[in-house]
């Protein structure tokens, strides 16, 4: 079964699920896709542009990208499968580029063909930490794990597009006070004083998501252990801190990334 989480302008998010021995498969796909697995192992069977096969044995925390026009079909080797999915546009022929992060630095890499992912990279939090499963010039899958107790920053993004989807716990999530993207960051922060923010707060359960927009002040408050997917365009370094518990300051953390 294929569940639509939500779907954009820049991206489609997926939740893929599987019974036992159940196939999926894809015929000539338009568009770029990552899938991730979240439960469960599966046999994959990619079809090269040249028509060439592979086969390839993913399981939790593994996954694949495949360019457009890659045939491919997912089949479960256990009892069940859950799986997420990001899915965007682009024409057969156009190159697409993956943002490789090596903690000290980055680098763009030209995809071929396809990629299976068995070792995404993960960045430290203070309140858990994330799986950047990929970082495609068209779109983001990530896995957030965010501790019991613990919160993100009260934060914005001035171009990041983003989903999320509560896959396990209990949150509670700021969401949906706009701020004005003309403002240096000094007044969005003055901005935002005094702001009762109990109004913008809603619990999120196990099948919920929320998308933010550009502009729009967002947070969660993991009140279980909480694990969540986040599909996202690519401004990753994008990030305003109004208000960060640990006093950390916008954009990338070096030390998160060693």
């Amino acid at each position: 079964m294929a569940q639509i989480i939500d779907k954009t302008d820049r991206y489609s998010f997926n939740r893929l699920t599987l019974g036992r021995n159940e196939r999926r498969i894809y015929i000539n796909p338009p568009s770029l896709q990552t899938v991730f697995l979240h439960k469960g192992s599966a046999n994959v069977r990619l079809w090269n542009l040249d028509g060439r096969l592979s086969k390839e044995e993913i399981g939790e925390g593994e996954g694949f990208i495949t360019l457009p026009g890659i045939n491919f079909s997912l089949t479960t080797t256990g009892s069940f499968l859950e799986a997420f999915q990001v899915v965007s546009d682009v024409e057969k022929g156009d190159l697409v580029f993956e943002t490789i992060d090596h903690g000290d630095g980055r680098e763009k890499r030209l995809l071929d063909n396809y990629k299976v992912i068995k070792n995404p990279t993960r960045v430290t939090k203070p309140w858990g930490d994330e799986l950047w499963i990929s970082w495609l010039d068209r779109h983001v899958l990530k896995r957030i794990r965010m501790n019991e107790g613990e919160m993100s920053s009260l934060q914005l993004h001035r171009e990041k597009l983003e989903t999320n989807y509560l896959a396990e716990g209990e949150a509670d999530v700021i969401d949906g006070y706009p701020v004005d993207l003309s403002l240096t960051e000094k007044e969005m922060k003055e901005s935002v004083r005094g702001v009762d923010w109990k109004r913008y707060t809603e619990r999120k359960m196990p099948g919920m998501h929320w998308t933010s927009k550009p502009g729009i002040v967002h947070r969660v408050i993991a009140k279980t252990g909480y694990v969540a997917f986040e599909a996202s365009t690519p401004q990753l370094l994008d990030v305003v801190r109004l208000s960060d518990k640990g006093g950390r300051k916008s954009g990338r953390i070096d030390s998160e990334h060693e």
